[in-house]
C-alpha cells in the first residue's frame, strides 16, 4: 500500500460563509503512516468494544498510531473511550518488578535498584493516570491500571486490582504511562485522536440510539 499523508485544514471567520477568514492554516500531521483501514461499527447506548489489538497485525494495520472516528448518525451524539500513549515505555530485567496485592491496602508495584526509576520524566507516571504492564509472568499482573498516587522511584501505587504474583523472574516486562480520553462525536462530525495504544481497545457508547460510525485506523 502507498504511504498515506494526513493534512488538516482550520477556518475561522467572522463571516457566517466563510469568505476572508480571519485564520486558515493547513497543519501537516507529525504522524507518517503507510497503512489505513477503514470499516463501520454499531455503537450501542450500552457500549461497543472495538478490540483494536486485533487490527495490530502485519495482515492488516501494523502499530496502530492514529484514528479517525465519524459519526454517521444524524441526530444522536456517542462517545468514544480510548487509551493514549503518554511517557516512554520501559524495560526491565528478570527478578527486578516485585507485584504485590495488597488486599485491604492498595496494591503495588516495587522495583529493584537497575532500571530506569518509576518518576522519571520520560515515564511521565501520574496520579489518575493509567499504567500498562506487559510481560509479567502472572496474567492478573499484565494489563491497564489506574494509578492512585504519583509515584516514587521505587513504587507504584495502583488504586486497581492485580494478582500479586511477588518476585516476578521474567524479563522484558515493559510499563508504559497512558491517558483514558473521552471524547464526544456529535452527529454528523468526526474526530481525529493521535498516539493511540492498541491495548487499550475503543468503546463506543451511543446517547439514546445505536448510531453507525465509520472508524478508520492508520499504522505503520
Amino acid at each position: 500500500m502507498p504511504s498515506v499523508r494526513l493534512r488538516t485544514t482550520v477556518e475561522v471567520s467572522e463571516q457566517t460563509d466563510f469568505f476572508n477568514p480571519r485564520v486558515k492554516e493547513a497543519f501537516t500531521e507529525t504522524s507518517t503512516p503507510d497503512e489505513a483501514l477503514s470499516f463501520e461499527v454499531q455503537a450501542d447506548t450500552a457500549g461497543t468494544v472495538v478490540e483494536l489489538g486485533t487490527f495490530d497485525t502485519g495482515t492488516n494495520v501494523d502499530g496502530i498510531t492514529d484514528i479517525i472516528i465519524y459519526n454517521e448518525d444524524a441526530t444522536n451524539f456517542c462517545l468514544a473511550l480510548i487509551a493514549v500513549q503518554r511517557g516512554v515505555a520501559q524495560t526491565y530485567a528478570a527478578n527486578e518488578l516485585t507485584f504485590v496485592e495488597g488486599g485491604a491496602a492498595l496494591d503495588t508495584i516495587t522495583k529493584g535498584v537497575p532500571g530506569t526509576p518509576f518518576n522519571n520524566v520520560a515515564m511521565d507516571i501520574n496520579t489518575g493516570d493509567y499504567v500498562r504492564v506487559a510481560g509479567a509472568t502472572a496474567a492478573g499482573d499484565n494489563g491497564i491500571f489506574l494509578v492512585a498516587t504519583s509515584p516514587s522511584a521505587t513504587v507504584i501505587t495502583l488504586a486497581d486490582d492485580i494478582a500479586g504474583g511477588g518476585l516476578d523472574a521474567a524479563a522484558g516486562i515493559t510499563i508504559q504511562s497512558l491517558a483514558r480520553c473521552l471524547v464526544r462525536i456529535d452527529p454528523g462530525t468526526c474526530v481525529k485522536l493521535q498516539r493511540i495504544h492498541p491495548a487499550g481497545d475503543l468503546t463506543l457508547e451511543a446517547n439514546t440510539a445505536p448510531v453507525n460510525c465509520r472508524v478508520v485506523l492508520f499504522g505503520t
